[in-house]
């Protein structure tokens, strides 16, 4: 499992990383957006996702 922050992705929308703490293998993962990039929006969308 890991936590982590896409900051300033509005200002800043370059390619951002989070590390897993170990080596997983899975078939599905869970993305949780807990809020949306801009307050004023009411959904979270995601693009080009990469896992490796």
């Amino acid at each position: 499992m890991a936590e982590g922050s896409f900051a300033n992705v509005l200002n800043n929308p370059i390619e951002q990383y989070i590390k897993l703490s170990t080596p997983t293998n899975c078939r599905y993962i869970k993305f949780v957006a807990l809020e949306p990039a801009n307050p004023q929006d009411t959904r979270v969308s995601v693009s080009e996702l990469t896992v490796y």
